[in-house]
């Protein structure tokens, strides 16, 4: 008998409630995937979560993979069970692959709407007739991925977990100040591979942002200004550093830096990029009857930052 992540396809759909899960599965997947680890490979995020589905039971969590082990994109997912998954299966509108810091696969089921949604379903990346639409996905800086070369470089890994945890923000500032010596003391190497060195700088950059995020956490914004302005205000890298933007936007609603966030998003090529938290941040502070155009976002959004409101304080 195959093992689940050998045949993926066969699973869901052994697993799903009824026939809806042929297309969650042709509209938003691709039937060349493969995952390259043994772990179970369905992960939520609680934020995203319908109200009935909050209150994830242990037994539904992952047992080969624990939460305190996880390097998923945000501080919010959960590895569920390969064999619990139907109620899962059964409420998400979509599905995609995301990557965790250790360059491991999984499928994310999403229960917002959003344009990648959108634009998988009116052409399902399974059925494209040429070459595959290749979107930017962030380079993962080498966090819990390889030993640390340095002192330096190991705080920074220590600052990435507890700000990956929420707890101890004082020690965590202690180590991002240690690591930014080692993001400083970085050389980019220049050569005629132009998507190679972007790759290089979006890993140093997402470093940056790991600082930022801890210098906000611990409210010293003017330093956290002088970190993101390293990457945040130059386009080419949004792409890449999508995800870590979001997170570090959510950060500065969570510390109520309404200043500097009305300073980012007076930047319109910013704002239109990141839309969804521009809007829920005039929802949250500036207009609560602010008429929303991405609904389904602006409502995550803010449920993320009202659910992580207590860890980052």
């Amino acid at each position: 008998m195959s093992s689940p992540n050998e045949d993926w396809y066969s699973h869901l759909v052994a697993q799903s409630r009824n026939d809806n899960i042929y297309t969650l599965i042709h509209s938003f997947l691709t039937p060349d995937l493969e995952f390259n680890h043994d772990l179970d490979f369905v992960v939520v995020r609680r934020s995203q979560l319908p109200a009935h589905l909050q209150k994830v039971p242990p037994a539904h969590i992952s047992k080969k993979l624990l939460p305190a082990q996880y390097c998923f994109p945000g501080n919010d997912y959960i590895l569920l069970h390969n064999y619990k998954l139907t109620e899962y299966l059964y409420a998400a509108r979509w599905a995609n692959v995301i990557e965790d810091f250790e360059d491991r696969n999984f499928i994310e089921l999403r229960y917002d709407w959003t344009e990648e949604a959108q634009d998988c379903k009116n052409d399902p990346p399974a059925y494209h007739k040429g070459e595959a639409k290749k979107k930017l996905k962030a380079a993962p800086m080498p966090i819990q991925s390889q030993p640390p070369q340095s002192d330096d470089e190991a705080a920074l890994i220590a600052s990435y977990e507890l700000l990956h945890k929420g707890t101890n923000k004082e020690k965590a500032l202690q180590y991002a100040e240690r690591g930014k010596i080692f993001l400083d003391a970085q050389q980019i190497t220049v050569n005629e591979n132009s998507a190679e060195t972007l790759h290089q700088l979006a890993r140093r950059m997402m470093g940056y942002n790991i600082v930022a995020m801890v210098y906000s956490w611990n409210d010293k914004i003017d330093k956290a200004a002088a970190v993101d302005a390293l990457y945040i205000h130059h386009p080419p890298i949004w792409n890449y550093l999508d995800a870590q933007i979001q997170s570090y936007l959510e950060m500065l609603m969570v510390k109520k830096q309404t200043d500097y966030l009305h300073h980012l998003f007076a930047d319109l090529s910013f704002r239109k990029q990141y839309l969804g938290h521009y809007e829920a941040f005039i929802s949250l502070f500036v207009n609560d009857h602010y008429e929303l155009t991405r609904m389904g976002e602006v409502v995550n959004i803010i449920n993320r930052v009202n659910n992580s409101s207590s860890d980052y304080r």
